[in-house]
């Protein structure tokens, strides 16, 4: 079962909490459906894209062992086409696509409207986030967060580990399709990364500059992840400029880096 709510309430179940494949394991279930991909170098680049799911492992195998494409081929193919590419011709009733969909289309989420748009907030976030987080920030309009969080995690869309909630990687990807993401959600979490990155501009002399940076820092993958989703028009050009800016300029004195400067220029 993909779920952490058993059907008939009235049975007593017994549960076991099934650790995540790692990479060795992974291989391992890849090499078993195709031999001859066991000698590509760019095999562990492979199965951690696609986080070593099970599920996911076997049906690229599958596809390698049909097509004989090798790795880095199909690292490029699954960037491109995301999780439709998880299951096709034969394996259509079993892909990625239906398994994940399962879930997303259950009868848990469609009671809890809010749970979809918290799906597709925790998905924009690379790095996990706290409660703390989500209920302070990133999904502050949300009315009822437990609810929706809770359907989350009923519903194994939403991990948690060590206090942070995170979606999987395979499943990101499904939710971010442009067919599926709500594109009122990334305009929030850009005016939501905007107005964090205010509110937390260190200076040095301030009593609060320690805090400010390590709520940075914490943020600094998720922060980068949004804003490098904004547009020229969306949600705004002084927003978008002052976030990007802000930044970019924590990052010149932090850790250097140049693609955050290169987006705002783009924008510019």
């Amino acid at each position: 079962m993909r779920s952490s709510s058993p059907p008939c309430g009235d049975i007593p179940w017994h549960y076991q909490n099934l650790r995540a494949v790692d990479a060795t394991a992974s291989r391992t279930i890849y090499t078993s459906w195709y031999p001859e991909g066991g000698a590509d170098t760019d095999l562990p680049q492979l199965l951690e894209l696609i986080d070593n799911m099970p599920l996911a492992v076997i049906l690229m195998a599958k596809i390698a062992s049909v097509t004989h494409l090798s790795a880095a081929d199909l690292v490029e193919e699954y960037n491109r086409l995301g999780t439709p590419i998880l299951g096709q011709g034969l394996d259509a009733e079993n892909s990625m696509d239906v398994c994940i969909g399962l879930s997303v289309y259950s009868s848990r989420m469609k009671a809890h409207p809010e749970a979809f748009n918290l799906l597709c907030t925790v998905s924009m976030l690379p790095t996990g986030t706290s409660y703390k987080m989500l209920s302070r920030w990133w999904a502050s309009r949300l009315r009822n967060l437990t609810g929706a969080l809770d359907v989350l995690k009923s519903t194994s869309l939403v991990e948690e580990r060590n206090s942070t909630y995170f979606v999987l990687p395979v499943i990101q990807r499904y939710i971010l399709d442009p067919s599926r993401f709500k594109s009122e959600v990334r305009t929030s979490m850009i005016e939501t990364a905007s107005a964090f990155l205010k509110q937390h501009k260190p200076k040095v002399g301030d009593p609060s500059y320690e805090t400010h940076i390590a709520a940075l820092s914490e943020e600094e993958g998720n922060l980068e992840a949004v804003l490098l989703q904004a547009t020229a028009t969306e949600p705004g050009p002084h927003i978008i400029r002052d976030g990007l800016l802000l930044l970019a300029r924590y990052q010149q004195y932090h850790r250097p880096r140049v693609h955050v400067i290169k987006h705002a220029l783009k924008l510019a």
